[in-house]
């Protein structure tokens, strides 16, 4: 692109390429389109010189294929991406992001300067991202339909994410609480609390959080902590009053 220059083994020539009416051409939209690259040598030392281009190709759609396209785009060139899988599915998926060297004191201090830029940059690019396209980078709200069912629907392009900028502004304490465990005492399906070898415990019961989750160590959704509590109640009640009865039957 407009001053990059590529190192050459070869004769003064002129290249040009033209895109082709093919499968190829119509997948970027433009059968039409000529694609143009003009390459000549500069002597003596023997670099390439590119003439700024008015459409640019990008082959693969990691992290650094969509962020040049994205600045590409902002210089106003016209641009194409071609990717033969997901987008950011690739290295930048198994690299999980990580914008710093994983121990940075083994690195030239070159490369640390450039890994600390990229973080000085990142939460202005993760802003900048999160307004254009309502994805937000840093901590996910409105990426799943359960937290966008709670968003208000007239918030575009995100419902979980907008501006707090009218007035009165109201502020109330946020606290940490304990919604269940996955621990506790295990029981049978009479509520009955069970000793090491499996056998109910006479007398005892439990239920709520004081009782193992039915649900093992997994949380399908809401309710998955008070229900069982409400219906293992219910049920070591039921349990406990049919017993007493008959016992009551058997000693008159």
């Amino acid at each position: 692109m407009g001053g990059a220059a590529l190192q050459a083994q070869g004769k003064l020539r002129t290249i040009r390429l033209v895109s082709r009416p093919d499968a190829h051409a119509a997948a970027l939209g433009r059968s039409s389109d000529r694609i143009a690259l003009r390459i000549s040598l500069r002597t003596p030392s023997r670099v390439l010189a590119l003439s700024p281009p008015q459409h640019v190709i990008i082959v693969g759609a990691g992290a650094l294929g969509l962020l040049t396209a994205l600045e590409l785009h902002r210089r106003g060139l016209r641009v194409s991406l071609i990717e033969r899988g997901l987008a950011g599915r690739e290295s930048s998926w198994a690299g999980g992001g990580i914008l710093s060297p994983i121990l940075p004191w083994n690195y030239p201090e070159p490369i640390w300067r450039l890994s600390r830029r990229s973080l000085d940059l990142y939460p202005v690019l993760g802003a900048e991202l999160a307004g254009q396209t309502g994805v937000d980078p840093e901590f996910g709200r409105g990426g799943n339909i359960y937290d966008r069912f709670f968003g208000d629907p007239g918030v575009t392009p995100n419902p979980n994410l907008g501006p707090i900028d009218t007035a009165p502004f109201y502020a109330v304490p946020i606290n940490n609480g304990d919604l269940g465990t996955k621990g506790g005492l295990r029981c049978d399906a009479q509520a009955r609390v069970l000793d090491g070898g499996g056998r109910p415990i006479p007398h005892l019961y439990a239920a709520g959080n004081c009782a193992a989750s039915p649900f093992g160590d997994c949380y399908p959704g809401a309710g998955a902590t008070i229900g069982p509590a409400l219906t293992f109640g219910y049920v070591a009640a039921g349990d406990i009053a049919a017993r007493a009865h008959e016992q009551q039957r058997m000693t008159a």
